[in-house]
């Protein structure tokens, strides 16, 4: 049988140095990783909080979005799609208290029409453009 020499470590003067540069070494790590993870979790922390802030402006901000809509009248939409037809509007967009309808038809009476209707105020067409068989149109008026 072969006998092996082995090192003590601990013993040996001359690894003394070594080993003691090691375990600093390896405690220094430690710390460092524990300090980088600490900041990381506090500034998880904070972005979560101001997420929170930031969802809860959002929801204000949609409430009172969702208020102003309510308030506008629903007849005068349906209305406008009773007239052109859901098809032929493309685009209807609620600014202020106005509501611009982009659309087509093919009666120019039509658009005309729509501007001697009581339950629609103030309605005002404000661009007709020829396409083949039908006119494209831009229609503005009050929502309330």
């Amino acid at each position: 049988m072969k006998k092996y020499k082995t090192l003590n470590f601990l013993d040996d003067n001359k690894y003394d140095f070594i080993n003691k540069l090691v375990l600093f070494s390896v405690f220094v790590f430690i710390f460092l990783n524990l300090l980088i993870h600490l900041t990381n979790l506090k500034e998880l922390k904070s972005e979560i909080a101001e997420t929170q802030i930031a969802r809860n402006e959002i929801q204000n901000i949609t409430t009172d979005k969702v208020k102003k809509i309510k308030e506008v009248d629903i007849n005068n939409i349906k209305l406008i799609y009773s007239m052109f037809g859901s098809e032929n509007i493309d685009e209807m967009k609620l600014s202020n208290e106005n509501i611009e309808v982009r659309g087509k038809c093919s009666d120019l009476n039509l658009l005309y029409d729509i501007e001697d209707v009581e339950l629609i105020k103030n309605a005002s067409v404000d661009g007709i453009k020829k396409e083949d068989n039908y006119y494209m149109f831009r229609l503005k008026y009050q929502a309330r």
